[in-house]
Order: structure tokens, then C-alpha cells, then sequence
């Protein structure tokens, strides 16, 4: 069984869990979630002995990759992303209807993209196929051929917002082209990326959870396998201490933390390509290798150490830029608040309900920042961090049960749970239950639950649409599109 209870989807601004069986759920509900430890670990196997420590600080792995993405400025540049290319695809499915695309056709092929890259021939030809296994449905024949290779630097190079009906061709480059931003390339000649470093910090932060709570002897175990596993977790880990080694640092997971939390918080603005994780990563192992780790380290005063490593390194104030990075999120928000003067009619609801669930975004962040400049090693410290969780802001947690596990948590309402959404496929059999839980997190509340829905339901549909491949697309992440482009247009999936 997978150890994998939770997978941070940076769509959706709090911690998602998933239950895929009655046991599954029924170890996050008494172990994640509920008071219970899991008891006697020493005589399990390696196998269920990861799964019930997993089960027990999968809340604290998760909800550390929340904050390190609200902190960072990449993480706050993925969400301008984010929230420019939803409202792009929005214009794109208004201008669908407005140009009479639905008049002629009942179905959407998606990804979008790909759909426009196919010759007439090969049109028809998966239309006929279609109609060869009993789907006889209309498809937009007509819509527009893009090259293999467009140019779309030129609308991508700010934030542009969607205010008039533009081209068919030109809204499906566009939003191309912010999808394109979103994508994390690996280290050449290595399947090293900037994931990894993320599974670090918050791996770091799980280990320390479950000696707290389970006892130092568990928490070594646990290490141990996990770093000897050929998973994202080992990986990271690996890279992490062999760059410990080649400088002759003890591998403290405070150190370690500390190291990472510097490597994941770049500013893309101020520092551009160099601000990519591996890169800061690369040039910060050069650095403690260069001075050696007393002469690193310091004292281990985070602000006098960050501003150290900026001047080895050569980057920009690292401090300096996370604050500058807030001002940033400020003036996008107010551009975008701006513009929704000029948006179409049936964009102007859409812009508005996204819009607002990005200023409760930049709000969480704003606060977040402020609490992490205040005390920058209370946060990097996982023991720190978990002593204070009351002071960082507050996820929304959210459970997806798979297939007719959905059926085995029984009545939402009497395990404190509120339903979301409720997927079914076309004979009725359930597909997955969206929850939430009506309990209140611990922490600065912020971001409403909402907010947070809103804005993963909208991301969720636009990958969907714009791609950039079907097979990424869950079942479930192929209905919140189905809801988003409307009942009467039928998404099919290209493969």
C-alpha cells in the first residue's frame, strides 16, 4: 500500500487528503485526524509500519508544503499564474458560445490544444471513431489550426487580463502559454527537480511530528526507510544529505531545514533564472562546501545567516525580496480589480468570484510572511514550527473519497463533515465524494473554504481544457470541467 496520503496540489490553497478504501479513511480519521496513536510499530513490518507512522504526521508533511508555497514568491508568482489562466479559459468558453461554435457541434475535445494542432483529416477520422464505438457526437470541426510552435512569449510577458473578445486562436495561445509557466523542467542529466526540494522541507518537518509523537526511536526507523525508498521522499533526501557530506556538516534536520527554506524561497522577479530551487540549491552546496559549515552556519541566526548566503551565492536579499514580493501581490490584485470594468457581461461574475478568492490568497500570504519575518528560525525549525502552529495561517482541509469508498464514511454530517461535490458516472455509480471539515483549523483562520473550492475547481477545469496532456486528468478533475463548460457540451478526451 502507498504511504501517500496526501499529495499537495498547489490548485487548491490548503491540505487535500485522499481516502481510496474504508481503511485508508478509517486510519486518517483515528490517526491523522482523531486523537488515537497506531500502538505497537515495533512488531509491524517495514511495509505497515511506513503506512501507520505516514497515517499519523501526514497532517504536519501537508500542511508545511501549504505554507512553504504561501511564503515563497515562486508559490505567489504559480498563483498569478494560476488565477490569469482561469480567466483566460473563461473568456475562451464565453467566446465558444459567442461565436456560434455551439450551434455546430455538442462536444469540446480536450485538451483544447491538442484538438488545434490536428489536420482536418485527422478531425474526421476521430469523429468517426467516435461514432464506430456508439458516440456520435457533433465536434467543432471548424475551430482554429495552430502551428506546433507558436510564439506566444509575446502575450505572456505580463499578466494580461482577458477585457474584450479576442480571437479564437489568439485566447487558445494564450492560455497555451500561461500553462507553459507552470511547468518545473529537472536538472539536466538528472531526475533531480525543484518537487524534491519541496518533499525535503516538508518531509523534515513529518520526521519530527512523529518523534514528538511517537518517540525518537520511530521517527529514526521511519527516516531510514524513507530515504532508502525509491520514492520523491528518498530522493530528497538523498540529494540533501550528500550535499551535507561533500561539505562535512552534520545532517541536523534543523540545519537541514534551515538550508532548505533558503533554497525554496527565490524570487523569480528579483533574482529571474537564478531563482529556480536547483539552482539556489547547486550554489548554496558550492558555498558551505567553500567556507565549511562553522563558518556557514554561524550561530545559527537565521536573518545573519540568509543574508550570508545571499553575498555567497551572489543573489539578491533574500528577506528583502519576500517582502517585495507581497507589495507585487498587492498591485496585481488591484490591476486585476481594475480591469473587471471592462470585461465582457458574461465574463464579469466569473472575474468577480475569482478574484475574490485571490485576495483572500494575498491576504493568508500577506500574514504569513509577517509571522515568518517576525521569527524566520521559529518557522525553518521543525520542532519550532510545530511548538507554535497557532501562529501560521490556517489551512482548509479537504478529504476526496475514491469510487464507493465515498459510501463507507457513512453520514458526512455525523463525522463533522460537510459535502462539496458528489461525483457519478453516467449509471449513477459514485466516482468520488469532495469534503470538508466543518471543524476549525488551528491557526489564523483565512482563506474560506469557498475561496479555496472555488479556485481549485476553476484550475482543476483549466488543465483539463488546455491541457497539457489527458492522461494527467483525473475523473474527478474531468467533471468539475464538465460543470464549468456547461451540460449541454460534452468533453471528450483525446489520447
Amino acid at each position: 500500500m502507498s504511504t501517500v496520503f496526501g499529495d499537495f496540489d498547489p490548485r487548491f490553497p490548503g491540505i487535500a487528503l485522499t481516502a481510496g478504501s474504508a481503511e485508508r479513511w478509517d486510519r486518517l480519521r483515528r490517526y491523522a485526524l482523531g486523537p488515537d496513536v497506531p500502538g505497537r510499530l515495533s512488531e509491524l513490518d517495514d511495509r505497515a509500519f511506513l503506512d501507520a507512522v505516514a497515517s499519523t504526521s501526514v497532517l504536519s508533511h501537508e500542511m508545511r508544503h501549504f505554507h512553504d508555497f504561501l511564503l515563497s514568491p515562486a508559490g505567489a508568482r504559480h498563483m498569478r499564474t494560476r488565477v490569469v489562466l482561469g480567466l483566460n479559459v473563461i473568456q475562451l468558453l464565453v467566446n465558444l458560445r459567442e461565436n456560434g461554435i455551439w450551434d455546430r457541434a455538442d462536444a469540446l475535445p480536450v485538451p483544447i490544444t491538442t484538438w488545434c494542432r490536428m489536420a482536418p483529416g485527422e478531425r474526421e477520422d476521430w469523429a468517426a471513431m467516435l461514432a464506430d464505438m456508439g458516440v456520435p457526437l457533433r465536434l467543432p470541426m471548424d475551430l482554429p489550426y495552430l502551428p506546433d510552435k507558436p510564439d506566444y512569449s509575446i502575450y505572456t510577458k505580463t499578466n494580461v487580463m482577458p477585457t474584450d473578445a479576442t480571437s479564437l486562436a489568439h485566447l487558445i495561445t494564450v492560455c497555451e502559454g500561461y500553462r507553459a509557466r507552470l511547468v518545473e523542467t529537472p536538472l539536466a542529466g538528472s531526475g533531480f527537480t525543484a518537487a524534491h526540494l519541496k518533499e525535503a522541507s516538508a518531509f523534515l518537518v513529518q520526521a519530527q511530528d512523529a518523534s514528538d509523537s511517537l518517540g525518537p526511536d520511530v521517527a529514526e526507523r521511519f527516516l531510514a526507510l524513507m530515504t532508502a525508498a525509491g520514492n520523491r521522499y528518498g530522493v530528497a533526501l538523498r540529494y540533501l544529505g550528500n550535499a551535507f557530506a561533500y561539505a562535512g556538516a552534520s545532517p541536523m534536520s534543523d540545519l537541514m531545514a534551515m538550508f532548505t527554506g533558503w533554497v525554496l524561497l527565490g524570487d523569480p522577479v528579483a533574482a529571474q533564472d537564478q531563482a529556480d530551487p536547483l539552482i539556489r540549491f547547486a550554489l548554496l552546496t558550492k558555498a558551505m562546501h567553500a567556507t565549511g559549515p562553522r563558518a556557514f552556519f554561524g550561530d545559527g541566526d537565521t536573518t545573519r545567516a540568509f543574508a550570508r548566503w545571499d553575498e555567497l551565492t551572489g543573489q539578491p536579499p533574500t528577506l528583502d525580496a519576500l517582502r517585495e514580493s507581497l507589495d507585487r501581490d498587492e498591485r496585481s490584485l488591484a490591476s486585476f480589480r481594475a480591469s473587471t470594468d471592462r470585461v465582457q457581461p458574461g465574463l464579469a461574475d466569473w472575474v468577480t468570484g475569482i478574484l475574490d478568492g485571490y485576495q483572500e490568497f494575498v491576504h493568508a500570504r500577506r500574514l504569513m510572511v509577517d509571522a515568518f519575518l517576525g521569527d524566520p528560525w521559529a518557522y525553518l525549525s521543525p520542532s519550532g514550527y510545530l511548538r507554535d502552529a497557532g501562529r501560521w495561517v490556517a489551512p482548509q482541509l479537504r478529504v476526496t473519497f475514491l469510487g464507493n469508498s465515498a459510501l463507507d464514511m457513512g453520514t458526512s454530517a455525523d463525522h463533522g463533515w460537510a459535502v462539496a461535490h458528489g461525483f457519478e458516472d453516467s449509471g449513477g455509480r459514485s466516482i468520488a465524494k469532495v469534503v470538508y471539515t466543518d471543524a476549525e483549523p488551528a491557526g489564523v483562520p483565512c482563506i474560506s473554504r469557498e475561496g479555496a473550492d472555488g479556485l481549485h475547481s476553476l484550475f482543476a477545469a483549466a488543465d483539463v481544457i488546455v491541457g497539457p496532456s489527458p492522461a494527467d486528468a483525473s475523473e474527478v478533475e474531468l467533471l468539475l470541467a464538465q460543470k464549468i463548460v456547461g451540460e449541454d457540451v460534452t468533453l471528450t478526451r483525446l489520447f
